[in-house]
């Protein structure tokens, strides 16, 4: 059964085929099968990889020039959460006798929030709108940004910034490159 459907719960076996719950871990466990933990991840497109690799390696040279260049890195992240919840990984398995490395892309969320950490101070949290797009980018990075690192008593001089494509636009490049409080961007 857990070959054709490897994420059914132990409880759902149980109920499907009319044994206890006990008998279903002891089989599983005798066929040498493991519950193995499903891993959210990003996904990437084959467009991602270049740009990902440049800067990793630009990272890279900046450590080796200046030791402390990561204090001076704004790193941030984005969580979307949805009406539904948030997908549990505790409570979903894959079984299998050897890993699978299963994976669960996330899909329809309807809260976004932001974080960033600079140096040992966390930035935000900052509820972002459901879409953000570039003109929504900018007035983030224009008016709220600004305000979250001000409220944490940092500068923006001298931070970098990892701008990502799909928030791209020539208005934001003239932002960071002509109008920035002295930022520089990646």
């Amino acid at each position: 059964m857990v070959e054709t459907t490897p994420s059914l719960s132990k409880r759902g076996i149980a109920n499907e085929i009319g044994i206890s719950y006990s008998s279903v871990w002891r089989i599983l466990d005798d066929s040498a099968l493991h519950p193995f933990d499903y891993q959210r991840v990003q996904s990437l497109k084959e467009c991602d990889f270049a740009p990902l690799q440049a800067f990793s390696h630009w990272y890279l040279q900046q450590r080796i020039a200046n030791p402390f260049f990561a204090a001076s890195v704004l790193c941030t992240d984005e969580a979307s959460f949805s009406r539904e919840g948030t997908f549990n990984t505790h409570n979903s398995h894959s079984w299998a006798a050897a890993n699978p490395h299963v994976t669960r892309t996330r899909d329809r969320f309807l809260v976004n929030v932001w974080a960033g950490i600079l140096g040992d101070h966390l930035i935000g949290p900052y509820i972002l709108p459901d879409r953000l797009t570039g003109p929504r980018y900018l007035i983030f990075l224009e008016q709220v940004l600004p305000e979250l690192l001000d409220s944490a008593h940092v500068t923006a001089a001298d931070l970098y910034f990892h701008v990502v494509p799909a928030r791209w636009s020539s208005r934001i490049f003239q932002y960071f490159c002509l109008e920035s409080l002295g930022c520089n961007m990646w």
